[in-house]
């Protein structure tokens, strides 16, 4: 894996989605139902818009976008925790800067993220950010499965089916994951935005 992510080698399909009604009507949909009301799948999701850049941050964005989760889990992550563990710090708030700027962001939060034993929602997280990336063909599928397998394999084995779950519900490419030894990922349908597609 490239130590650096290379936006310009990549596709860089950025704020070409203009209506987020779909994606606001699936996260309603989502966490309608109370067993997917969880931290892990709230910050999945937190994940997920985070790096849905695919989609215009507009005024429907920022004004509705967090409404159907905004009560769930209000203060049991501070802030100053969330920060750390996107930024690959250790328990104590620290990091080298320096040794973090060689390395792709992502790569890097989940390789610090597995050293610091981070909690389950951490890498529930990380998970929504790669599918973000993904859906807005921003990474090709090679690049998405050795995200991928840099996870814990005991978080992988212990998560695997609603990870398949979050993924396969929130998919907007007509991916399907099959996550077992060895992570499969299948087209099995056109994508939901003809916008949004390899160049």
């Amino acid at each position: 894996m490239e130590p650096i992510f290379n936006d310009e080698k990549f596709r860089s399909n950025k704020s070409v989605i203009n209506d987020c009604q779909l994606f606001i009507a699936g996260t309603t949909y989502f966490f309608a139902h109370p067993k997917n009301r969880t931290l892990e799948n709230a910050y999945y999701h937190f994940g997920l818009m985070f790096d849905s850049l695919h989609y215009e941050r507009n005024k429907k964005w920022r004004d509705e976008m967090f409404r159907p989760i905004k009560e769930f889990f209000p203060g049991v992550i501070e802030t100053e925790l969330l920060l750390a563990v996107q930024l690959g710090k250790n328990s104590n708030f620290e990091y080298n800067e320096v040794e973090a700027d060689k390395y792709d962001p992502y790569y890097w939060r989940i390789k610090k993220a597995t050293e610091h034993e981070r909690d389950d929602w951490a890498f529930f997280m990380f998970f929504g950010n790669i599918q973000g990336l993904f859906n807005g063909d921003r990474i090709t599928e090679e690049r998405l499965l050795n995200y991928i397998d840099k996870f814990p394999e005991l978080f992988i084995q212990n998560q695997r089916k609603q990870l398949e779950y979050n993924f396969n519900f929130f998919d907007e490419r007509g991916y399907y994951i099959e996550i077992e030894e060895s992570t499969k990922l299948n087209k099995k349908a056109s994508g939901i935005y003809p916008a949004v597609r390899s160049k």
